[in-house]
């Protein structure tokens, strides 16, 4: 397979507009929107089941999959072409200094783009299995880096990468009844239970961050990247600018835990 095919209904295809539109680099608050929308509460949350869809930090954020599905829309087209250009710069960069992070900001000024525009793609690119690291803060701008993998060599375009994760996703829902959305009652029709990884048991922050590593059998790095999604859950959490034994010695204390079960 090596086209995009779209498999929303022209409803969850317009929400999924709404939120790309809105998004930005800084995300579309989960709250409100459900508020302003509280008759398409239910598309949103299958929307997010079936990965079209992701909830982080109470904001939402469209996944490179629902991107995909609406690469003939203009803006997920453009945004498409700018992480084809960022990948090429992120491929030639291992190429030449694998051991070495890459600043978000000379990213944007190889690709021509503005700082804003290269972290909204990163945002999307983030998804894919070819990262070995990530500063805690991309949006500043002085010190905002990204570092990656080894594994940016197993595809030469970003578009095979997009076509590998959506072959992936398509796979894990290949049972799942497909969206379908009713303008008359706005009630989503067949919406049986999901089931999401339920055999792996995943915390969707892992999920999020090594699923599609583990399921191409990117063993390593799957396990790499669950550890740096928990650090870096922890330090939002926490607020806390520490790394590794620290972090954790830190946080759960037994005298003072930050967090408690």
């Amino acid at each position: 397979m090596n086209t995009y095919k779209p498999q929303l209904d022209q409803y969850s295809i317009q929400i999924l507009l709404d939120l790309l539109n809105k998004a930005g680099s800084e995300g579309v608050d989960v709250v409100y929107y459900r508020i302003q929308h509280e008759d398409q509460r239910d598309l949103l949350d299958k929307l997010e089941t079936e990965e079209y869809l992701k909830k982080e930090n109470e904001k939402y954020w469209v996944t490179l999959n629902g991107l995909i599905v609406m690469k003939d829309q203009q803006y997920a087209k453009d945004l498409l072409e700018r992480c084809e250009k960022i990948f090429s710069v992120l491929r030639n960069h291992y190429k030449a200094k694998p051991k070495d992070n890459i600043k978000v900001i000379d990213i944007a000024y190889t690709t021509g783009l503005t700082f804003n525009q290269t972290i909204e793609c990163l945002g999307y690119m983030k998804q894919a299995w070819f990262w070995s690291g990530w500063s805690n803060d991309v949006q500043d701008v002085a010190v905002a880096f990204v570092k990656p993998s080894e594994k940016i060599l197993d595809h030469k375009t970003f578009k095979e990468v997009a076509i590998e994760l959506k072959r992936l996703r398509d796979r894990r829902h290949e049972s799942i009844t497909p969206i379908t959305f009713s303008a008359k009652n706005k009630k989503i029709r067949n919406a049986e239970p999901l089931v999401h990884d339920e055999h792996l048991n995943l915390h969707p922050k892992i999920a999020e961050a090594s699923l599609s590593l583990f399921e191409t059998q990117h063993y390593r790095d799957a396990i790499l990247n669950s550890f740096i999604a928990v650090f870096d859950y922890i330090r939002k959490r926490t607020g806390l600018d520490l790394d590794g034994e620290d972090l954790v010695n830190n946080v759960f204390s037994l005298n003072k835990p930050l967090f408690k079960a």
